[in-house]
């Protein structure tokens, strides 16, 4: 399937002028300069295509933006069960407390569920709320084919991105000192 993605349509190939980008082997994927927006490639940059871990980008940017990074963040039960049996996980349990800093290592480095789970609980206080959320914030950043709807990336039909919208939202990401040197 890889080897026959590679053969899909690359649209800035199809810039006068411009360099070729390479065959890939993805459904879809985006260059974009960080500090301009300036694509530098693309290939079906729209196509809706589901995030998994990497909504976590969007679930630690709300944090970082509204939130202190000393700030505990308690382990409700839903939090920590509500998650996929064999997920990935640090073993966080109910009741039990971390620093916000601790939650962004945990979800960033060791992608960690019930870390995002609470880490959303803590900032909108119940995990709708925060879904709500990250839907206003890919809007107000111009996402035009994201819709999310957990703050880990777990499978569902409804939650999707597209290259271009993960590429905005990474942009926003990067621009956080803490964020880009924890990951």
């Amino acid at each position: 399937e890889m080897e026959a993605r590679k053969t899909l349509p690359v649209q800035t190939n199809e810039i006068p002028g411009w360099p070729e980008g390479p065959a890939v082997g993805a459904e879809s994927a985006i260059l974009m300069d960080a500090q301009t927006g300036a694509i530098l490639y693309a290939k079906d940059i729209d196509a809706r295509q589901y995030p998994a871990s990497v909504t976590k980008i969007m679930t630690c940017l709300l944090a970082i933006e509204n939130s202190d990074l000393d700030e505990m963040v308690t382990f409700s039960h839903e939090a920590v069960f509500s998650i996929e049996r064999g997920s990935s996980n640090i073993g966080m349990d109910e009741g039990e407390s971390i620093t916000m800093n601790q939650a962004l290592h945990g979800i960033l480095i060791l992608s960690a569920n019930e870390v995002a789970n609470a880490v959303g609980e803590h900032v909108a206080g119940d995990a709708q709320s925060f879904v709500n959320m990250m839907n206003a914030k890919a809007e107000e950043i111009g996402c035009e084919n994201t819709h999310f709807m957990n703050a880990h990336g777990l499978h569902n039909e409804e939650h999707y991105t597209s290259a271009r919208d993960l590429a905005l939202i990474a942009r926003e990401f990067f621009s956080h000192d803490v964020l880009a040197n924890i990951s």
